[in-house]
Protein backbone atom coordinates (compact mmCIF):
# COMPACT_ATOMS: atom_id res chain seq x y z
CA UNK A 1 0.00 0.00 0.00
CA UNK A 2 3.08 2.12 0.99
CA UNK A 3 4.49 1.68 -2.84
CA UNK A 4 0.62 2.74 -4.32
CA UNK A 5 0.46 5.77 -2.15
CA UNK A 6 3.92 6.93 -2.93
CA UNK A 7 3.25 6.89 -7.09
CA UNK A 8 -0.39 8.30 -6.70
CA UNK A 9 1.07 10.89 -4.97
CA UNK A 10 3.07 11.65 -8.37
CA UNK A 11 -0.15 11.62 -10.53
CA UNK A 12 0.39 15.55 -10.93
CA UNK A 13 4.26 15.35 -11.40
CA UNK A 14 5.46 16.30 -15.29
CA UNK A 15 5.04 14.08 -17.67
CA UNK A 16 9.00 13.83 -18.49
CA UNK A 17 9.46 12.89 -15.26
CA UNK A 18 6.72 10.44 -14.70
CA UNK A 19 7.45 8.22 -17.15
CA UNK A 20 10.90 8.06 -16.04
CA UNK A 21 9.93 7.13 -12.45
CA UNK A 22 7.78 4.88 -13.60
CA UNK A 23 10.39 3.03 -15.66
CA UNK A 24 12.78 3.65 -12.93
CA UNK A 25 10.40 1.50 -10.33
CA UNK A 26 10.57 -1.70 -11.94
CA UNK A 27 14.77 -1.56 -13.07
CA UNK A 28 15.29 -0.45 -9.00
CA UNK A 29 13.34 -3.49 -7.53
CA UNK A 30 13.65 -6.18 -10.10
CA UNK A 31 16.80 -6.02 -12.75
CA UNK A 32 19.41 -8.41 -10.58
CA UNK A 33 22.97 -9.35 -12.95
CA UNK A 34 22.90 -12.89 -14.45
CA UNK A 35 26.29 -13.06 -14.58
CA UNK A 36 27.03 -11.84 -10.74
CA UNK A 37 23.97 -13.65 -9.06
CA UNK A 38 25.67 -16.79 -11.39
CA UNK A 39 29.25 -16.60 -9.76
CA UNK A 40 29.85 -15.02 -5.99
CA UNK A 41 26.31 -13.27 -5.75
CA UNK A 42 24.56 -10.33 -6.65
CA UNK A 43 26.52 -7.12 -7.21
CA UNK A 44 26.66 -4.14 -5.32
CA UNK A 45 23.16 -2.15 -6.09
CA UNK A 46 24.51 0.72 -6.74
CA UNK A 47 26.51 -0.24 -9.83
CA UNK A 48 22.94 -2.05 -10.83
CA UNK A 49 20.80 0.93 -11.19
CA UNK A 50 20.81 4.10 -13.77
CA UNK A 51 19.08 7.12 -12.44
CA UNK A 52 16.02 8.80 -14.06
CA UNK A 53 16.22 11.99 -16.22
CA UNK A 54 13.97 14.26 -17.49
CA UNK A 55 16.38 15.89 -19.80
CA UNK A 56 17.93 13.00 -21.71
CA UNK A 57 15.48 10.11 -23.33
CA UNK A 58 17.76 7.47 -24.75
CA UNK A 59 17.79 6.31 -27.89
CA UNK A 60 15.74 2.96 -28.68
CA UNK A 61 18.30 0.42 -30.19
CA UNK A 62 16.76 -1.57 -33.12
CA UNK A 63 15.37 -4.62 -32.22
CA UNK A 64 16.14 -8.13 -33.72
CA UNK A 65 14.11 -10.98 -34.88
CA UNK A 66 15.39 -13.10 -32.09
CA UNK A 67 14.67 -10.01 -29.84
CA UNK A 68 10.96 -9.69 -31.41
CA UNK A 69 10.74 -13.91 -31.00
CA UNK A 70 11.43 -13.77 -27.25
CA UNK A 71 9.38 -10.81 -26.16
CA UNK A 72 6.44 -12.05 -28.41
CA UNK A 73 3.33 -11.90 -26.53
CA UNK A 74 5.42 -10.89 -23.27
CA UNK A 75 5.83 -7.25 -24.85
CA UNK A 76 3.83 -5.62 -22.09
CA UNK A 77 0.33 -3.54 -23.10
CA UNK A 78 0.34 0.30 -23.01
CA UNK A 79 -2.35 2.56 -22.36
CA UNK A 80 -1.92 6.09 -23.60
CA UNK A 81 1.51 5.37 -23.83
CA UNK A 82 2.09 4.07 -20.15
CA UNK A 83 2.99 0.68 -19.08
CA UNK A 84 -0.16 -1.31 -18.21
CA UNK A 85 1.90 -2.83 -15.32
CA UNK A 86 1.60 -6.35 -17.06
CA UNK A 87 3.04 -9.16 -15.02
CA UNK A 88 5.62 -11.64 -15.89
CA UNK A 89 5.28 -14.25 -13.28
CA UNK A 90 3.67 -14.97 -9.52
CA UNK A 91 6.17 -16.84 -7.11
CA UNK A 92 4.95 -17.75 -3.77
CA UNK A 93 2.43 -14.99 -4.04
CA UNK A 94 5.25 -12.38 -4.93
CA UNK A 95 4.58 -10.92 -8.76
CA UNK A 96 7.57 -10.01 -11.28
CA UNK A 97 6.80 -7.41 -14.02
CA UNK A 98 6.91 -8.17 -17.76
CA UNK A 99 9.38 -5.29 -17.51
CA UNK A 100 11.71 -6.99 -15.62
CA UNK A 101 12.12 -9.79 -17.96
CA UNK A 102 12.24 -7.03 -21.18
CA UNK A 103 14.88 -5.33 -18.48
CA UNK A 104 17.44 -8.40 -18.27
CA UNK A 105 16.82 -9.19 -22.20
CA UNK A 106 18.24 -6.13 -22.96
CA UNK A 107 21.06 -6.50 -20.59
CA UNK A 108 21.69 -9.93 -22.34
CA UNK A 109 21.10 -7.99 -25.72
CA UNK A 110 24.41 -5.34 -24.57
CA UNK A 111 26.58 -8.17 -23.21
CA UNK A 112 26.57 -10.50 -25.75
CA UNK A 113 25.24 -10.03 -28.88
CA UNK A 114 26.85 -7.08 -30.40
CA UNK A 115 24.91 -6.60 -33.72
CA UNK A 116 21.38 -7.23 -31.83
CA UNK A 117 20.41 -10.73 -33.57
CA UNK A 118 20.28 -13.26 -31.35
CA UNK A 119 20.60 -16.92 -33.32
CA UNK A 120 17.78 -18.77 -33.37
CA UNK A 121 19.17 -21.94 -31.66
CA UNK A 122 19.28 -19.88 -28.81
CA UNK A 123 16.31 -18.00 -28.13
CA UNK A 124 15.05 -20.47 -26.09
CA UNK A 125 17.85 -20.49 -24.24
CA UNK A 126 17.93 -17.16 -23.44
CA UNK A 127 14.63 -16.98 -22.27
CA UNK A 128 15.08 -19.64 -19.82
CA UNK A 129 18.16 -18.34 -18.36
CA UNK A 130 15.87 -14.92 -17.65
CA UNK A 131 13.40 -16.62 -16.47
CA UNK A 132 15.24 -19.18 -13.96
CA UNK A 133 17.47 -16.04 -12.81
CA UNK A 134 14.31 -14.06 -11.76
CA UNK A 135 12.40 -16.84 -10.39
CA UNK A 136 15.30 -17.87 -8.09
CA UNK A 137 16.05 -14.40 -7.35
CA UNK A 138 12.26 -14.24 -5.82
CA UNK A 139 12.75 -17.36 -4.21
CA UNK A 140 16.32 -16.63 -2.49
CA UNK A 141 14.32 -13.16 -1.29
CA UNK A 142 12.10 -15.24 0.50
CA UNK A 143 13.63 -18.39 1.97
CA UNK A 144 16.23 -15.50 3.41
CA UNK A 145 12.95 -13.81 5.18
CA UNK A 146 11.99 -17.48 6.20
CA UNK A 147 15.03 -17.78 7.88
CA UNK A 148 14.84 -14.81 9.83
CA UNK A 149 17.68 -12.46 8.00
CA UNK A 150 17.92 -9.20 7.78
CA UNK A 151 18.87 -6.39 5.38
CA UNK A 152 22.33 -4.86 6.31
CA UNK A 153 21.40 -0.86 6.53
CA UNK A 154 24.70 0.32 5.85
CA UNK A 155 24.33 -0.81 2.02
CA UNK A 156 21.69 1.47 1.76
CA UNK A 157 23.37 4.59 3.16
CA UNK A 158 26.29 3.57 0.82
CA UNK A 159 24.04 3.52 -2.03
CA UNK A 160 22.10 6.41 -1.27
CA UNK A 161 25.50 8.78 -0.68
CA UNK A 162 26.74 6.92 -4.18
CA UNK A 163 23.71 8.36 -6.25
CA UNK A 164 23.61 11.92 -3.93
CA UNK A 165 27.02 12.32 -5.29
CA UNK A 166 26.74 11.46 -9.21
CA UNK A 167 23.30 12.79 -9.35
CA UNK A 168 23.89 15.94 -7.41
CA UNK A 169 23.56 18.26 -10.65
CA UNK A 170 21.00 16.67 -11.89
CA UNK A 171 17.29 18.29 -11.56
CA UNK A 172 15.35 15.25 -11.77
CA UNK A 173 17.29 13.59 -8.77
CA UNK A 174 16.47 16.38 -7.13
CA UNK A 175 12.69 16.69 -7.39
CA UNK A 176 12.19 12.79 -7.09
CA UNK A 177 14.41 11.90 -4.74
CA UNK A 178 12.12 11.25 -1.88
CA UNK A 179 9.77 9.29 -3.67
CA UNK A 180 12.87 7.24 -4.62
CA UNK A 181 14.21 6.78 -1.30
CA UNK A 182 11.73 3.57 -0.45
CA UNK A 183 12.04 1.97 -3.42
CA UNK A 184 16.11 2.05 -3.81
CA UNK A 185 15.54 0.90 0.16
CA UNK A 186 13.36 -1.86 -1.18
CA UNK A 187 16.39 -2.51 -4.04
CA UNK A 188 18.59 -2.78 -1.61
CA UNK A 189 16.91 -4.55 0.69
CA UNK A 190 16.43 -7.38 -1.48
CA UNK A 191 20.28 -7.06 -3.26
CA UNK A 192 21.57 -7.47 0.76
CA UNK A 193 18.94 -10.72 1.33
CA UNK A 194 20.11 -12.01 -1.57
CA UNK A 195 23.35 -11.84 -0.86
CA UNK A 196 23.41 -13.54 2.70
CA UNK A 197 21.11 -16.46 1.22
CA UNK A 198 24.42 -16.95 -1.50
CA UNK A 199 26.81 -16.83 1.29
CA UNK A 200 24.81 -19.06 3.41
CA UNK A 201 23.67 -21.60 0.79
CA UNK A 202 27.41 -21.64 -0.24
CA UNK A 203 28.92 -22.39 3.12
CA UNK A 204 30.83 -25.40 2.54
CA UNK A 205 33.71 -26.97 4.48
CA UNK A 206 36.81 -27.03 3.23
CA UNK A 207 37.94 -29.93 1.27
CA UNK A 208 41.33 -32.46 3.03
CA UNK A 209 44.18 -33.09 1.17
CA UNK A 210 43.13 -36.82 0.85
CA UNK A 211 39.35 -35.65 -0.75
CA UNK A 212 41.79 -33.20 -2.81
CA UNK A 213 43.86 -36.18 -4.47
CA UNK A 214 40.61 -37.88 -5.25
CA UNK A 215 39.26 -35.51 -6.93
CA UNK A 216 42.73 -35.03 -9.05
CA UNK A 217 42.99 -38.91 -9.72
CA UNK A 218 39.06 -38.71 -10.73
CA UNK A 219 39.49 -35.43 -12.92
CA UNK A 220 42.74 -36.29 -14.30
CA UNK A 221 41.88 -34.83 -17.61
CA UNK A 222 41.51 -31.46 -16.02
CA UNK A 223 45.12 -31.45 -15.48
CA UNK A 224 46.54 -32.76 -18.12
CA UNK A 225 48.43 -31.00 -20.69
CA UNK A 226 47.43 -31.36 -24.07
CA UNK A 227 49.20 -32.87 -27.04
CA UNK A 228 51.16 -29.89 -28.54
CA UNK A 229 52.11 -30.58 -32.35
CA UNK A 230 55.11 -28.33 -33.94
CA UNK A 231 53.73 -27.27 -37.55
CA UNK A 232 55.09 -25.98 -40.56
CA UNK A 233 52.90 -24.30 -43.27
CA UNK A 234 52.37 -23.10 -46.43
CA UNK A 235 49.45 -20.61 -47.52
CA UNK A 236 48.72 -19.39 -50.34
CA UNK A 237 46.25 -16.80 -49.58
CA UNK A 238 42.71 -15.92 -51.29
CA UNK A 239 40.49 -13.55 -50.07
CA UNK A 240 37.26 -15.06 -48.88
CA UNK A 241 34.81 -13.11 -51.46
CA UNK A 242 36.98 -13.69 -54.65
CA UNK A 243 35.32 -15.50 -57.34
CA UNK A 244 35.90 -19.37 -57.72
CA UNK A 245 38.11 -19.40 -60.51
CA UNK A 246 40.29 -17.58 -57.67
CA UNK A 247 39.93 -20.02 -55.62
CA UNK A 248 40.47 -22.71 -58.21
CA UNK A 249 44.06 -21.09 -59.72
CA UNK A 250 45.17 -21.51 -55.93
CA UNK A 251 44.09 -24.83 -55.49
CA UNK A 252 45.91 -26.10 -58.55
CA UNK A 253 48.97 -24.19 -57.47
CA UNK A 254 48.84 -25.95 -53.98
CA UNK A 255 48.31 -29.38 -55.58
CA UNK A 256 51.27 -28.26 -57.87
CA UNK A 257 53.79 -27.88 -54.70
CA UNK A 258 52.21 -30.94 -52.97
CA UNK A 259 53.33 -32.95 -55.57
CA UNK A 260 57.02 -31.40 -56.27
CA UNK A 261 56.88 -32.02 -52.26
CA UNK A 262 56.25 -35.38 -52.49
CA UNK A 263 58.84 -35.73 -55.11
CA UNK A 264 61.91 -34.33 -52.95
CA UNK A 265 61.39 -30.83 -52.88
CA UNK A 266 62.14 -29.01 -49.66
CA UNK A 267 59.26 -28.24 -47.63
CA UNK A 268 60.69 -24.63 -46.27
CA UNK A 269 62.15 -23.51 -49.71
CA UNK A 270 59.02 -23.73 -51.02
CA UNK A 271 57.13 -21.93 -48.48
CA UNK A 272 59.80 -19.39 -48.59
CA UNK A 273 58.93 -19.11 -52.22
CA UNK A 274 54.96 -19.14 -52.52
CA UNK A 275 53.38 -18.91 -48.63
CA UNK A 276 51.63 -15.41 -47.78
CA UNK A 277 52.50 -16.69 -44.26
CA UNK A 278 53.72 -14.71 -41.68
CA UNK A 279 56.15 -17.88 -41.08
CA UNK A 280 57.34 -18.19 -44.69
CA UNK A 281 60.93 -16.40 -43.74
CA UNK A 282 61.46 -19.41 -41.40
CA UNK A 283 61.14 -22.16 -44.07
CA UNK A 284 56.98 -22.09 -42.53
CA UNK A 285 57.62 -23.10 -38.85
CA UNK A 286 54.97 -21.73 -36.97
CA UNK A 287 56.58 -23.65 -33.72
CA UNK A 288 54.71 -25.53 -30.96
CA UNK A 289 51.11 -24.85 -30.82
CA UNK A 290 48.96 -25.89 -28.01
CA UNK A 291 45.31 -26.80 -27.58
CA UNK A 292 43.28 -24.32 -28.91
CA UNK A 293 45.06 -22.80 -31.21
CA UNK A 294 43.79 -24.12 -34.75
CA UNK A 295 40.34 -25.20 -35.11
CA UNK A 296 38.61 -28.46 -34.11
CA UNK A 297 38.36 -29.67 -38.17
CA UNK A 298 42.03 -29.25 -38.45
CA UNK A 299 43.12 -30.49 -35.76
CA UNK A 300 41.38 -33.22 -36.24
CA UNK A 301 43.18 -33.40 -40.10
CA UNK A 302 46.61 -33.42 -38.81
CA UNK A 303 45.94 -35.57 -36.10
CA UNK A 304 46.12 -38.32 -38.85
CA UNK A 305 49.66 -37.68 -40.16
CA UNK A 306 52.90 -38.85 -38.60
CA UNK A 307 56.08 -37.18 -37.98
CA UNK A 308 57.45 -35.69 -41.20
CA UNK A 309 54.18 -35.82 -43.20
CA UNK A 310 52.87 -33.26 -45.68
CA UNK A 311 48.31 -32.68 -45.68
CA UNK A 312 47.11 -32.57 -49.20
CA UNK A 313 45.65 -29.27 -49.40
CA UNK A 314 43.23 -27.82 -46.93
CA UNK A 315 40.53 -25.09 -48.04
CA UNK A 316 40.69 -22.26 -44.96
CA UNK A 317 39.02 -19.27 -44.79
CA UNK A 318 42.07 -17.17 -45.29
CA UNK A 319 43.30 -19.30 -48.56
CA UNK A 320 44.43 -23.07 -49.55
CA UNK A 321 46.92 -24.64 -46.91
CA UNK A 322 49.39 -27.39 -46.76
CA UNK A 323 51.37 -28.90 -43.77
CA UNK A 324 53.98 -30.72 -41.94
CA UNK A 325 54.29 -32.33 -38.71
CA UNK A 326 57.20 -31.74 -37.45
CA UNK A 327 57.13 -33.63 -34.03
CA UNK A 328 54.71 -33.57 -31.47
CA UNK A 329 55.14 -33.14 -27.37
CA UNK A 330 52.51 -35.68 -26.42
CA UNK A 331 49.88 -35.42 -23.62
CA UNK A 332 51.06 -35.38 -20.57
CA UNK A 333 49.78 -35.87 -17.11
CA UNK A 334 50.95 -33.03 -14.41
CA UNK A 335 51.96 -34.17 -11.12
CA UNK A 336 49.77 -33.67 -8.39
CA UNK A 337 52.57 -31.65 -6.48
CA UNK A 338 52.35 -28.95 -8.91
CA UNK A 339 48.34 -28.91 -9.51
CA UNK A 340 47.60 -29.37 -6.57
CA UNK A 341 46.34 -25.81 -5.32
CA UNK A 342 44.53 -25.55 -8.52
CA UNK A 343 43.08 -29.16 -7.81
CA UNK A 344 41.75 -27.45 -4.50
CA UNK A 345 40.30 -24.85 -5.97
CA UNK A 346 38.35 -26.45 -9.13
CA UNK A 347 36.55 -29.16 -6.29
CA UNK A 348 35.64 -25.97 -3.79
CA UNK A 349 34.45 -24.33 -6.76
CA UNK A 350 32.38 -27.95 -7.91
CA UNK A 351 31.01 -27.89 -4.19
CA UNK A 352 29.79 -24.54 -4.26
CA UNK A 353 28.19 -24.91 -8.01
CA UNK A 354 26.57 -27.61 -6.52
CA UNK A 355 25.39 -26.90 -2.96
CA UNK A 356 23.97 -24.01 -5.26
CA UNK A 357 22.14 -25.56 -7.45
CA UNK A 358 20.82 -28.27 -4.69
CA UNK A 359 19.12 -25.70 -2.48
CA UNK A 360 17.76 -24.03 -5.30
CA UNK A 361 16.33 -26.95 -6.35
CA UNK A 362 14.45 -27.95 -2.51
CA UNK A 363 12.93 -24.33 -2.83
CA UNK A 364 11.70 -24.95 -5.90
CA UNK A 365 10.32 -28.02 -4.96
CA UNK A 366 8.09 -26.58 -2.74
CA UNK A 367 7.27 -23.50 -4.32
CA UNK A 368 4.42 -21.98 -6.42
CA UNK A 369 5.43 -20.39 -9.35
CA UNK A 370 3.35 -19.79 -12.32
CA UNK A 371 4.50 -18.11 -15.63
CA UNK A 372 1.56 -15.60 -16.92
CA UNK A 373 3.82 -14.68 -20.03
CA UNK A 374 4.96 -18.12 -21.31
CA UNK A 375 8.96 -17.60 -21.43
CA UNK A 376 10.07 -21.07 -22.22
CA UNK A 377 7.36 -23.48 -24.66
CA UNK A 378 4.80 -24.77 -22.78
CA UNK A 379 5.45 -23.34 -19.34
CA UNK A 380 2.97 -20.87 -19.58
CA UNK A 381 -0.10 -21.03 -17.01
CA UNK A 382 1.21 -23.73 -15.36
CA UNK A 383 2.55 -24.11 -11.50
CA UNK A 384 5.78 -25.70 -10.30
CA UNK A 385 4.13 -27.03 -6.75
CA UNK A 386 4.06 -30.63 -7.03
CA UNK A 387 0.42 -32.00 -6.73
Amino acid sequence: MNRIKCIDNLIHTPRLLWVSFLSFVVIILFAPTIAASAGAGAADSSTLISAPTATVKPKKPAVSKGVKKIQGKEKAQKTGGMESGAIFAIVNGKSIPQQAYDSQLAVIMRQRFYHGNIPEDQVDVVRKEITDELVDRELLVGEAKKRGMVPDPAKFDLALADYDVRYSADPAWAQQREQFLPLLKERVDRSSLVEQMERAIRDVPQPTAKEVRIFYDQKSELFTQPESPRLSVILLQVDPSSMLEVWGKASEEAKGIFERIKGGADFAEEARLHSAHASATNGGDMGYLHAGMLSTELEAQLGKLKIGEVSEPIRMLEGISLYRIEDRIPAKLQEFQAVEKRAQELLVRERLEKARADAIRRMRATAKVKILHSATPGVAEKSSKKK
